[in-house]
């Protein structure tokens, strides 16, 4: 019994609502002889077996996508194109995932000034201690 690695082509596809990614898998291959898995880390995970019983022929097929952050996992289909020609192209395998919607700022933080009056009346009484300023009535200071 032969075993046939697929070297399947693919091509991914960023929409502004959606993902869309389409591999070439073996032509005939079957929705039950395929596998779509979604694995932890949001890894999509592709895989397939076609038996030949004539030839005694195995031919498997695997693809693995890291998948984005903003993908809606529960909006994951998948939909195999066959082609007219079966016997010389590949079919089609397209997966379409849906992008969770943009996030919203989720909080707004509110920027607090906080002023140490006791340190500036400090600071100011040591500029005016080194450099001799004299303050008027007025509250001005000078030289």
């Amino acid at each position: 019994m032969g075993i046939n690695n697929c070297k399947a082509a693919s091509n991914d596809q960023n929409y502004p609502d959606k993902y869309e990614y389409i591999v070439n898998i073996p032509a005939g291959l079957r929705a039950e002889e395929i596998e779509v898995n979604l694995k932890v880390g949001n890894v999509l995970v592709i895989s397939g077996t076609r038996h030949e019983i004539n030839n005694n022929n195995q031919e498997v097929l695997r693809k693995i996508f890291i998948l984005p952050r903003d993908v809606n996992i529960e909006s994951i289909s998948a939909v195999i194109s066959h082609n007219n020609l079966a016997d010389y192209y590949d079919d089609v395998l397209t997966i379409t995932i849906e992008k969770l919607p943009m996030r919203k700022t989720l909080k707004i933080i509110q920027v607090k000034e906080e002023i140490d009056w006791k340190q500036i009346r400090k600071d100011i009484a040591s500029v005016v201690k080194n450099y001799g300023l004299i303050r008027d009535e007025s509250g001005k200071f000078y030289l």
